[in-house]
């Protein structure tokens, strides 16, 4: 991603989740069903949450007893998972940044990535999924939620985004033991949207 695309996300986003942390919302605090699911099957251990918004997944996977390392381009964001989880009383690394940019030097249990790739090109998205799987331990988790093929792209031609198709993502996890493979027109709030949404969570077979 260009430095100066990556600032204006950051500001974009962050003027967002400032704005529900000034009203004390609930909104994106809750779980998605698709990390709910993967919970059932992931070992307990270390979990990373790459673009974690306002931490719902994160907060989940802490209390469910993952130790949880969470990335977001906005500090609002992070501002927000980090006070909830002194509230929970809860051990989580929140860094305000992108992940691309940090060393990880172990591997994780579970590895969730939720409405990151539109933001990426087409082989950055695909870099990242690599990423991704070189960072899950063997009979480790990855969730991928994200907007699929076929949703408008943005108006701004500088900004060009990636879309999967189905079959591309699973050509990526080929390999891998799918558990769940959906392509939805509804939001992690089970509400309809008006773009498709693909949900992947696959289980690494192989070292």
């Amino acid at each position: 991603m260009h430095p100066e695309i990556e600032t204006w996300y950051r500001g974009l986003y962050d003027e967002n989740y400032a704005r529900l942390n000034a009203k004390h919302s609930t909104v994106m605090m809750s779980p998605s069903d698709e990390v709910v699911e993967a919970r059932k099957h992931a070992k307990l251990g270390i979990g990373l949450d790459i673009g974690c918004g306002r931490g719902g997944n994160t907060l989940f996977l802490a209390e469910a007893g993952f130790k949880m390392k969470a990335f977001d381009l906005s500090p609002s964001a992070i501002k927000n998972l980090r006070e909830e989880a002194e509230k929970r009383r809860l051990e989580i690394e929140a860094v305000a940044g992108n992940f691309l940019h940090e060393l990880l030097p172990f591997k994780f249990n579970i590895v969730v990535a939720s409405y990151i790739f539109d933001h990426f090109e087409e082989d950055e998205a695909h870099y990242i999924v690599r990423r991704m799987q070189e960072k899950t331990q063997k009979g480790g988790v990855n969730v991928v939620t994200t907007f699929g093929h076929g949703t408008i792209e943005h108006p701004d031609a500088a900004i060009r985004h990636h879309h999967f198709k189905m079959d591309e993502l699973l050509r990526l996890y080929r390999g891998w033991q799918i558990i769940r493979c959906e392509k939805t027109r509804k939001n992690d709030m089970n509400l309809p949207h008006k773009f498709p949404v693909l949900k992947l969570v696959a289980k690494k077979t192989a070292a």
